[in-house]
């Protein structure tokens, strides 16, 4: 058994469920569970109750440094491994990892090819810059300033969360490194069964309002997709909060809807759904569309969660998107004037008689343990 310290910023109650830290989260409960000594350090506000050792700091890093608490907090735990999970910008910054223990470095974000780049407008940029800049500079970095930095944080190893960044990344100089690809809760792993030609077909987005997740990109889809078909209907699960931001773009949403000559088929529901709510609201759609633009956190839950109910997942070609799109049998277009045919595609995929049930997706135990055992993939 082993001591290990999971690094994580801002790892809070609220944001669990969300990525990256759906992945430590995953990560110290199962090492903890497999009988590993987990602490996980985090300087969040209001972390979460687990049943492994959360530590709470002020500071994590002091002038792109390791802070003093933070290496008052790992010379008592005297950690033999030590995970902190990072974007790729922060290779920039490599003191900061200079840690106790053999240090391996999660790269929570994807690096992006200048045409997914240009999906971008520069109005939505400056509108979501808070969410987008990081993502946008760690992939315009030159290659070889961040294996630069890598070589100086002194670091043993780098995991990846999805394939595509394992492949971007090492393509550009990085260690291949090692697979940790994300689990789900056990509700929403498939359930086995019967083909039934659907008849009255809803196609369902569901995530915030926000310019990069594709909210009013998914009302235009539907509008070429129901000038073809005059039994579909669109649901869109709208996850509001309370800033000025995601209420304006809620409003963009809703006139978009009231100048569609479809209106009358889509329906708006503005709520923060519980994971049962969400579960059974994809439940009673059939296919869904989750046009992400850019990805801020690879690997999203989202993408996996609604593929697992074996109905099709329309998405854009995406990094960290497409790879679990294909594996759960959906589908994917190249821009976003090419949703409504994918669809169309869709609604072909849903009423095929030899259409198969996804498998069971790995647990975390599957995906943790040979990290640990140093295993290059799970």
């Amino acid at each position: 058994m082993m001591k290990i310290t999971i690094i994580c910023f801002g790892f809070n109650e609220k944001v669990t469920r969300s990525q990256p830290w759906h992945m430590a989260d995953g990560l110290a409960s199962t090492l903890s569970n497999n009988g590993h000594d987990v602490v996980l350090i985090t300087d969040g506000v209001t972390p979460p109750v687990r049943d492994y050792l959360i530590s709470k700091i002020n500071n994590l890093y002091e002038r792109n440094k390791p802070s003093v608490e933070l290496n008052k907090q790992l010379n008592r735990t005297k950690p033999d491994v030590t995970f902190v999970f990072i974007g790729s910008h922060e290779l920039l910054k490599p003191n900061r990892f200079k840690l106790a223990g053999n240090v391996e470095l999660v790269i929570c974000n994807a690096r992006f090819k200048w045409k997914e780049l240009k999906r971008i407008s520069i109005s939505h940029f400056i509108n979501e810059s808070h969410l987008l800049g990081k993502a946008m500079i760690g992939s315009l970095i030159p290659g070889w300033l961040l294996k630069l930095g890598y070589r100086m944080t002194n670091a043993k190893n780098i995991l990846y969360v999805s394939k595509e960044a394992q492949t971007r990344y090492s393509a550009i100089g990085l260690p291949v490194g090692k697979l940790l690809l994300p689990s789900i809760d056990d509700c929403y792993q498939p359930v086995i069964k019967d083909h039934v030609v659907s008849k009255n077909i809803t196609v369902c987005y569901f995530g915030p309002p926000l310019m990069l997740r594709g909210g009013l990109l998914a009302v235009k889809a539907f509008d070429q997709l129901a000038k073809d078909d005059s039994t579909v209907r669109l649901k869109l699960l709208i996850r509001i909060k309370d800033e000025p931001y995601m209420q304006k773009k809620v409003k963009e949403i809703e006139q978009s809807i009231s100048q569609s000559d479809y209106k009358n088929r889509i329906d708006l529901i503005k709520k923060y759904l519980s994971p049962l709510e969400l579960k059974n609201e994809l439940d009673s759609s059939s296919i869904f569309l989750l046009p992400f633009l850019l990805t801020v956190s690879d690997s999203p839950l989202v993408v996996i969660e609604a593929g697992l109910t074996g109905k099709p997942v329309v998405c854009l070609k995406t990094p960290g998107v497409t790879e679990y799109v294909q594996e759960l049998n959906g589908i994917c277009v190249e821009q976003p004037e090419d949703l409504g045919l994918g669809l169309k595609q869709a609604v072909d995929l849903l009423n095929n008689p030899s259409r198969k049930n996804v498998k069971r997706w790995p647990s975390w135990d599957e995906r943790v343990e040979g990290i640990v055992k140093g295993e290059r993939e799970l």
